[in-house]
């Protein structure tokens, strides 16, 4: 009888501990999750502050060639207006095939 009561304890001992251990690992691998979304988060606000600058740099770049284009056209009608008229003609002729 004796036999039967200390399996019965090593029993509920080795359940103890394998509860334990699987508690422990569960909370390693949730220590590891967290620490893997703060990297993401942080990259992804990296790339999310990198895709605004260019974005700015973009649109500052365009508003700037914008400017250029306006002053020559005011500078030279004509010359912009036949300038456009020959670039109208070979896209056109592109669009075609020909």
């Amino acid at each position: 009888m004796a036999t039967s009561s200390t399996n019965k304890i090593d029993d509920a001992t080795v359940t103890r501990q394998a509860s334990e251990a699987a508690h422990e690992a569960v909370d390693r691998a949730t220590e590891i999750a967290e620490e893997v979304e703060r990297q993401l988060r942080q990259k992804i606000d990296e790339i999310r502050d990198s895709a605004n600058d260019r974005v700015k740099q973009a649109k500052k770049q365009s508003h700037d060639f914008a400017s250029v284009i306006g002053d020559y056209v005011d500078e030279k009608p004509v010359m912009a207006l036949g300038i456009a008229f020959v670039a109208g003609i070979v896209l056109s002729s592109m669009m075609r095939g020909k």
